[in-house]
């Protein structure tokens, strides 16, 4: 519906943007959001599945917001153009967000930065990345792929929140599966992993 970029050139942080949906319906609302807020000199709208319409802007970044990680995956690979040096992903899934990072990771993006922000009760996590193939970006640890290398560099309330989330939802899915007999090894070096994560940060508040 246009909030985001019409934020953003309303405060001088982008000098223009477009607004693109898959379906005429939210860019009608975009359009009456843009024209609302004064913002029609700087913000247009664009009907686009993905990101198939939006070369010819020469975007610089892209923003990709509220989808499940597998269809922003899907977006990603369907336009090689955005491998570009000069284009900056900024990504928002709302589900698979571990196999988001594997995903850019494997296509020569670099994660360069990761923020978590919480409304109503819920947290959200959103990925910055860039196209560096030849980057010597060290391997990603287990704790690392599961929750963001930036998100524990940063650490914080909010993130020591989404840990103690993180392992709650992945001890119940270890626990079912072992009563259901087909106990999983990945499950259980998952929650070894964040659990010492967690200890370790516990270790550090006492000291």
């Amino acid at each position: 519906h246009a909030h985001l970029p019409v934020y953003l050139y309303n405060t001088g942080r982008v000098c223009g943007a477009v607004a693109s949906d898959i379906n005429h319906g939210p860019l009608a609302i975009a359009r009456a959001n843009i024209a609302e807020n004064g913002a029609s000199a700087g913000v247009v709208t664009q009907l686009s599945d993905g990101l198939a319409e939006l070369e010819r802007y020469h975007p610089e970044d892209i923003a990709v917001f509220g989808m499940g990680g597998e269809l922003i995956m899907r977006i990603i690979d369907d336009a090689p153009w955005v491998r570009s040096e000069s284009i900056r992903l900024i990504l928002q899934p709302m589900t698979k967000q571990v196999e988001l990072r594997d995903f850019l990771l494997a296509r020569g993006f670099a994660i360069i930065d990761e923020v978590l922000s919480e409304d109503e009760g819920k947290l959200y996590q959103t990925l910055c990345a860039e196209y560096h193939p030849n980057a010597d970006v060290p391997p990603y640890s287990r704790a690392e792929r599961l929750l963001g290398r930036h998100n524990i560099a940063r650490g914080g309330a909010l993130f020591e929140a989404f840990l103690r989330h993180r392992i709650k939802v992945l001890t119940v899915a270890r626990d079912g599966k072992r009563l259901s007999g087909h106990p999983s090894e990945e499950d259980e070096r998952n929650v070894e992993a964040l659990c010492a994560l967690l200890n370790e940060i516990e270790g550090k508040k006492v000291k």
